[in-house]
């Protein structure tokens, strides 16, 4: 019952396309030596609700292991109680040497490097406290809990490095 992704104003090319179960190349993704997409001016709401992304221009080379995407905004909130939310904006991000086979079997962003220019990044997150029964005093938030609740916005990243040019960040707890 969910709402499909849906992409129009796309490019799409897929050279030397063989499809080989016995070949142990691991320099091919998916059956091909190279797959470019390109794609401009989307607007796309992911099936789960949660999630959003608008950009100008994207694009995707898996010869260069390269992503790039200009004028972007993406959006996640968590479902449930609490305002666990952001919104993410940047003019350019630049992402080199990505697998591209993490990315697609296990949803994981992992790439060398990655040029962020004018990002500017809001986040609200509500953090639970826990209290100690028979006592008002409030037993402090640990490091763990900051870092589950940003993992859970915004997924599995492992990036290497990343360079970051004039950044705002708004975050509220």
């Amino acid at each position: 019952n969910s709402t499909p992704i849906i992409i129009t104003d796309y490019y799409l090319r897929i050279d030397n396309l063989k499809i080989d179960s016995t070949s142990e190349n691991t320099d091919r993704y998916l059956f091909s030596d190279r797959i470019r997409f390109y794609s401009s001016h989307q607007d796309i709401a992911f099936p789960d609700g949660n999630h959003r992304l608008k950009y100008g221009r994207l694009r995707i080379n898996s010869l260069k292991k390269s992503i790039e995407i200009d004028s972007c905004y993406i959006y996640g909130k968590k479902s449930g109680d609490g305002f666990n939310e952001f919104g993410f904006f940047f003019d350019t991000l630049r992402l080199s040497n990505v697998n591209f086979e993490k990315l697609t079997r296990m949803n994981t962003i992992e790439a060398d490097s990655a040029l962020c220019i004018n990002p500017e990044l809001r986040i609200n997150m509500e953090l639970t406290e826990s209290s100690k029964k028979n006592s008002t005093k409030r037993v402090p938030l640990s490091k763990d809990s900051m870092a589950m609740a940003v993992k859970t916005l915004f997924g599995d990243i492992d990036i290497n490095y990343i360079g970051v040019l004039n950044a705002r960040l708004a975050m509220q707890t």
